[in-house]
């Protein structure tokens, strides 16, 4: 007879096939949106739009590409598909979940559409089609991302649960978006040849995949689907920019997306994947073989990091590794190119503190959510964690435009090619001074970043204890005086 396996969490009120799916959903829209950050650099940089158009264009693209993340931000607070008798027919219940399953179909089409660009197309042309189909395949992006985010305060109300959700969503994430990446690499390279239109379709299919156990296993239990809200924490649908207002009335988010966006800003490290690669090391594979290198390392930390998250508060860990991370690149950048085992050495190097920090801002996001909440006293879930979103893809605007801004300046000779192999026959070469540019813009300017970043988060002043208290009150298990009393500060 079959041994029935026991439940080691009854407290939870998540299923391990729920909790599986929703992994799988959280990998979907990476996948597609890491065709756009991989790619869509090298992309324009083949396309024959000219550098200083491509910079422009990324530019104008992301900056409202991510203003508008707010306003869907405050969409999904305001407007509740389940509560629509036609569009509940269609999405089900949910207070997020249903954004999810009502978008995602947009993006795989603006994916689609961006790589599918014909060449033979006038450079306005060019311009008009790239433009079109990546603020849709944004809109999608948006939707399914500012949901997920806001989904891990819904999944379940016990915190141990969700930091659970949250840490193995994180693994997964990298455990299984690296070999995607690489994968994605040796494809487009002039060893195998593929174009980006081809690419994108396997890339497309493997995220529609991947979701549908999303949209039909997953359930938001800690939302109820009523209207009222507990004694707490109320649930006003103001306008827009009252939201707004309100959301950013949280010094901690302030400090948080801040020091990240100015970090991100700077991290032009993967600008140019791997065609800074293949002119810097001359082997486009350079970043896969770091990435396989570094996908069992990071494994291997990914390992060990519950452990440390659970005896050490997230932010004293991240303010003691970010540092670490800066010592390391400065080492790299240093060091030069010249040895390519070197150069994976380090990098792998410095994926261990990069590893240990960058985990640590999965579990910041919902930390500021519930802060806002305790602080203002109002739900405003979905504007805030659009503004993790807008950050997010405001502050990569600026990698890409940068890069080809510097490379434009360096003298680069422009070229056109479908492919990696194409452009291996074409045997273009690059002059000196673009090649000095290469180097600065992958290994030098990403420094500044992080050290902005460590900058203002010395602003933040959250810690885990005091946050799981603050949830307690969130969610009406306590009261306001109660909530201060048990808080090691005041906030």
């Amino acid at each position: 007879m079959k041994k029935e396996k026991q439940n080691q969490h009854p407290d939870w009120q998540t299923t391990a096939k729920e909790r599986f799916s929703y992994y799988l959903g959280l990998i979907s829209p990476y996948t597609m949106s890491g065709m756009m950050g991989s790619f869509l650099t090298t992309y324009l940089l083949l396309s024959g739009i000219g550098l200083e158009v491509s910079a422009v264009l990324l530019l104008v693209m992301k900056i409202i590409d991510g203003f508008d993340d707010l306003l869907f931000g405050w969409a999904i607070d305001r407007f509740r598909p389940d509560q629509n008798p036609k569009l509940k027919k269609i999405v089900g219940k949910g207070r997020f979940l249903p954004w999810y399953k009502l978008i995602w179909p947009i993006m795989p089409i603006g994916i689609i559409g961006l790589y599918c660009m014909p060449l033979s197309l006038s450079v306005g042309a060019k311009i008009a089609w790239v433009a079109f189909f990546y603020l849709l395949a944004d809109i999608g992006y948006s939707f399914m991302d500012i949901s997920m985010v806001s989904m891990q305060t819904t999944l379940t109300s016990n915190t141990h649960e969700r930091d659970q959700l949250i840490m193995k969503g994180m693994v997964t994430l990298f455990v299984i978006m690296v070999p995607i990446a690489a994968l994605a690499n040796i494809l487009a390279s002039s060893k195998v040849g593929l174009s980006f239109r081809t690419i994108a379709f396997i890339f497309v299919a493997l995220a529609i995949i991947l979701l549908i156990p999303m949209i039909t296993q997953v359930q938001e239990h800690a939302y109820t689907g009523k209207d009222e809200s507990n004694k707490n924490v109320t649930d006003e649908k103001a306008p827009f920019f009252k939201s707004l207002s309100d959301a950013l009335h949280n010094r901690n988010l302030l400090a948080f997306y801040g020091g990240k966006m100015l970090q991100s800003m700077l991290a032009t490290t993967d600008a140019l994947g791997i065609i800074g690669a293949y002119y810097l090391f001359g082997n486009e594979l350079v970043t896969t073989i770091q990435g396989a290198v570094g996908t069992v390392l990071g494994f291997i930390i990914m390992l060990i990091l519950p452990k440390i998250y659970e005896k050490h508060d997230r932010h004293k860990i991240y303010m003691t590794f970010t540092p670490i991370s800066i010592v390391i690149a400065v080492i790299v950048y240093i060091m030069g190119h010249k040895s390519i085992a070197l150069y994976i050495v380090m990098q792998c190097l410095l994926q261990i503190p990069k590893s240990i920090a960058g985990g640590c801002e999965n579990f910041m996001k919902p930390q500021v959510i519930e802060y806002g909440k305790y602080k203002t006293g109002k739900d405003l879930t979905g504007i805030q964690a659009s503004l993790s979103t807008f950050a997010s893809i405001f502050s990569n605007a600026f990698p890409g435009s940068i890069a080809l801004a510097i490379l434009g300046a360096s003298g680069w000779v422009t070229v056109e090619a479908e492919s990696f192999k194409q452009l291996a026959e074409m045997g273009v070469a690059q002059p000196e001074g673009a090649i000095k540019a290469l180097w600065f813009i992958t290994a030098g300017l990403p420094i500044i970043g992080y050290v902005l970043l460590y900058v203002c988060n010395l602003f933040y002043n959250l810690n885990d204890k005091d946050v799981e208290i603050m949830i307690r009150y969130n969610n009406g298990e306590i009261t306001r005086e109660e909530c201060d009393s048990l808080l090691s500060k005041k906030y």
